[in-house]
């Protein structure tokens, strides 16, 4: 046989096993999951998406917070990890038959909240409500199993409860519109860092913002201990 016709044919074979083993190649993706005090996260739905095949691979964290998603055929995935009271995380992940750790912190959901305003000479304007007592803290076992270094379990949350609030009033003269915030709940269950995130009028602006600075709530609870959640709040202005 003609030297340089076995060469060709050696190179083909040895490009051909290659471009066989890599589409058999497939990768692992584990880690573990925990809250944002680092506490482990049984239950977690965690879910390796491919677009371009339409497949999906999917597993629930174990009672440590550990995940493991095996198998995953060469590609690009969206990796989600949901949990009720928890934003859900979303990761872009390439796989070329590499495994890959991924250590995921969840964070506790936002709050959403929203109020119509109406301007109407023949209403008076709301008045602040009551305030409510807070609520006592009562909280469940947080500690799971691990023998002599036993893992602490988390994922306990308990949601604020609005104690006060105040109506936000119509400015006299001002048009009709919307208005949205972000703010955060602090641990002392008092509003912080209200921005206002759309182009409204400045008056309704004010006029909003004054209003949910002075609400109170329950602090949320992760695990027994107050944190800061964020809250979105949308005002309609008629």
């Amino acid at each position: 046989m003609n030297p340089r016709l076995t060469t060709r044919l050696v190179v083909f074979a040895v490009a051909f096993e290659a471009a066989l083993l890599a589409q058999n190649t497939f990768s692992t993706v584990n880690g573990s999951i925990v809250d944002q005090s680092g506490a482990a996260l049984p239950g977690v739905a965690v879910t390796a998406f491919n677009t371009a095949r339409d497949s999906r691979q999917e597993v629930v964290t174990n009672a440590f917070g550990r995940f493991e998603l095996i198998g995953l055929a060469q590609g690009s995935y969206t990796l989600e990890a949901s949990l009720p009271g928890f934003e859900t995380f979303e990761e872009r992940l390439t796989l070329n038959g590499q495994d890959v750790n991924r250590d995921i912190t969840l964070q506790i959901g936002s709050l959403e909240e929203t109020i119509t305003v109406t301007r109407d000479r023949n209403n008076p304007p709301s008045l602040p409500s009551e305030r409510y007592a807070p609520r006592p803290a009562t909280c469940g076992p947080a500690s799971g199993r691990g023998g002599a270094a036993p893992v602490r379990i988390g994922g306990q949350i308990r949601t604020p409860r609005k104690l006060y609030h105040v109506p936000p009033v119509y400015p006299e003269g001002s048009p009709a519109g919307i208005v949205r915030i972000v703010a955060v709940i602090g641990p002392d269950g008092l509003v912080k860092d209200t921005t206002v995130t759309n182009d409204a009028p400045d008056a309704l602006s004010r006029a909003a913002t004054d209003a949910v600075q002075q609400w109170e709530f329950d602090p949320t609870l992760l695990n027994c201990e107050a944190v800061d959640v964020r809250m979105s709040v949308t005002v309609e202005f008629r």
